[in-house]
């Protein structure tokens, strides 16, 4: 969605529930789409036929503001089943651009151009004053035609596509005024109006419909990474889960029979699992946070040393196939962080290390200080990765280590969003000599800085 946009759009199911959007106001999510004229736009031919429909003017859901709405079907490509719509918003302003084109149809002084929806509410007009009210009788009949009505001439033509009625009112004696031609140039003049606006609002459309359809076409592919995002977390909860079962009911079978040391592992398997659980949720939970604006940081001095030696200890109780190196300064490394937040990136950077590289070879863990930065690498003797995903390996849903790598898609996208939070910056490499390095810096607190 552009910055600027002034409306968005959003995609309705089968039970017309809002299912996902852009600018949505408000907690709409999972709420019935109510609009005037949704049901019968959806028994018409033209919508069951896949070419949509355009509903009268109401209430909108993503701007405060009185909307017309351009709706499309959701059509499934394999089984030809409707899965929905694709909704999106055309606000009644005078700020809208299509009620600017419009109004520059208006050239003369006593010009008025209506644009009428079917239940005769002015959408689009020349005079401010008149937008999003209804037409009266008693101002015009919309009956297509040209005609004078007192000191009025006015200009109506129908436009069946969108259901909807243009309308041009001129004072009579500015329009007398103008001829110059015999009268037979009249008619001339009035069809060759007719057809610039006619014309002017067919590409106006054409070039709208051209876009929701590619907004269409995006969302779509929306929810396809969303419907695979759900399939891999599923899988991704399901195994430590069944670890944790398995563990613990073998300790409960066999608790007697069993020596110190085999409970020992028994609990200690079962608390890893544990563990990889509760991160797999914390990422979930986080990226939803991150899109509604709502992760939270708390900023005091911490000492990366600690913090990275704290890591480094906890991932070796993990991950006991893999001997972690550490090398940190001997001085302490003092910046302004969330602990907890650092704290979840050297675990998910020492997760991913320890998922993606062999067993028993070996995982490099390394703090520097350069020019009023701290930096951290993580280094593994992995497969690596595909060098073409780029910085894509930090959006979420990519995983891009080969066809056995397991996780979610979200760790690397959660060490983005915090490192940047730190005002850092976060990269990843493949190693000449094999593996991958990935590597983040955030800046030494002040006081810290060399002069």
């Amino acid at each position: 969605s552009s910055p600027s946009a002034r409306t968005g759009f959003f995609l309705i199911d089968t039970a017309d529930r809002v299912t996902s959007g852009v600018l949505l106001q408000g907690n709409v999510l999972g709420t019935a789409y109510q609009h005037p004229g949704l049901t019968e736009a959806k028994r018409t031919p033209a919508f069951l036929a896949g070419r949509g429909a355009i509903l009268p003017v109401g209430e909108g859901i993503t701007t405060n503001l009185p909307v017309w709405v351009l709706l499309l079907p959701v059509i499934d490509r394999t089984t030809g089943a409707y899965r929905g719509s694709f909704v999106y918003e055309v606000d009644v302003s005078t700020e809208s651009s299509f009620n600017q084109e419009i109004s520059r149809l208006a050239r003369q002084r006593t010009d008025v151009i209506l644009m009428v929806d079917d239940r005769k509410t002015i959408l689009a007009s020349s005079r401010a004053d008149l937008l999003n009210t209804k037409l009266e009788a008693s101002f015009i009949q919309l009956n297509p035609g040209f005609r004078r009505a007192g000191n009025r001439v006015i200009a109506i033509a129908a436009i069946p596509s969108a259901n909807w009625t243009l309308v041009f009112v001129q004072d009579a004696s500015e329009f007398d005024s103008a001829l110059s031609e015999p009268l037979q140039n009249v008619g001339r003049i009035l069809v060759v109006l007719l057809l610039v606006v006619a014309a002017g609002v067919f590409l106006i459309l054409l070039r709208r419909l051209r876009a929701a359809r590619e907004e269409q076409d995006r969302l779509q592919r929306l929810n396809e990474t969303q419907e695979e995002f759900i399939s891999i977390v599923s899988h991704e909860l399901r195994t430590p889960v069944a670890g944790i079962l398995g563990f613990l009911q073998t300790g409960l079978d066999h608790w007697a029979q069993m020596t110190d040391g085999e409970r020992q592992g028994a609990v200690r398997r079962a608390a890893t699992n544990a563990r990889r659980l509760q991160a797999l949720t914390r990422d979930v939970l986080d990226t939803e946070s991150v899109e509604a604006g709502r992760l939270s940081f708390n900023f005091e001095p911490v000492d990366l040393v600690d913090e990275v030696r704290s890591a480094v200890d906890a991932a070796d109780s993990l991950y006991e196939d893999h001997l972690i190196t550490c090398r940190v300064p001997l001085p302490p490394v003092t910046i302004d962080a969330d602990a907890d937040r650092l704290q979840q990136v050297l675990s998910n950077l020492l997760d991913n290390a320890a998922k993606n590289s062999p067993t028993g070879t070996p995982i490099d863990v390394r703090l520097d200080v350069d020019h009023g930065r701290a930096k951290v690498t993580v280094r593994d003797q992995g497969p690596g990765f595909d060098p073409s995903l780029g910085d894509r390996m930090f959006e979420k849903f990519v995983r891009g280590r080969g066809s056995t790598v397991t996780g979610t898609g979200l760790g690397l996208y959660v060490c983005k969003v915090v490192v940047e939070a730190h005002h850092g910056n976060i990269s990843a490499g493949n190693d000449p000599e094999g593996g991958t390095e990935v590597r983040f810096e955030i800046p030494l607190r002040i006081d810290e800085q060399p002069t």
